[in-house]
């Protein structure tokens, strides 16, 4: 009878130890924060809206899987720095940002996270980055030209005419 018991009790614990270790889980919420040079009343809405937008194409939704932070320059490169700073110090999933600004303030910081940005220029020329194909570290994103493209862009004209 006892082994019966004990057969019993074991089987029941294999079946219910994965809700029990489930239950005991928490679920931390991954944060990401948005780092602007300006503030949100000098720069198009849209540029948010669509950020939003691009999150959900993506299966995240500010404030359900995902919390977002905005933070504004508000055109102090003091202030930016100061964000760099506590960007830092935290633990986020990434930090989107744009401009040149944002971007040299992260990497002053030496802020760890991934950096994604949009709407550089040069980013090889500024000294953000090695090369298009291989940006190394932990930055990463969108350049509207680069030295690569414009010497390319040169060539296609030159066959062109």
């Amino acid at each position: 009878m006892r082994r019966r018991e004990f057969v019993t009790l074991a089987g029941g614990a294999v079946i219910a130890w994965p809700f029990v270790a489930k239950a005991q889980r928490q679920t931390t919420i991954p944060r990401i924060a948005y780092l602007g040079a300006s503030s949100p009343a000098n720069i198009d809405p849209r540029q948010i809206e669509q950020f939003k937008v691009g999150l959900a194409e993506n299966g995240l939704i500010d404030g359900q899987n995902v919390n977002v932070d905005y933070l504004w320059g508000e055109g102090s490169p003091d202030r930016l720095r100061q964000h760099a700073v506590a960007l830092a110090n935290g633990n986020l999933a990434v930090i989107v940002t744009a401009g040149p600004q944002p971007v040299r303030a992260l990497l002053e910081a030496k802020v760890r996270s991934p950096i994604v940005f949009a709407i550089l220029n040069d980013p090889i020329s500024d000294g953000f980055i090695k090369s298009l194909a291989r940006p190394g570290g932990n930055l990463t994103g969108l350049s509207m030209s680069g030295s690569d493209l414009e010497s390319k862009r040169l060539q296609i004209l030159k066959d062109t005419v």
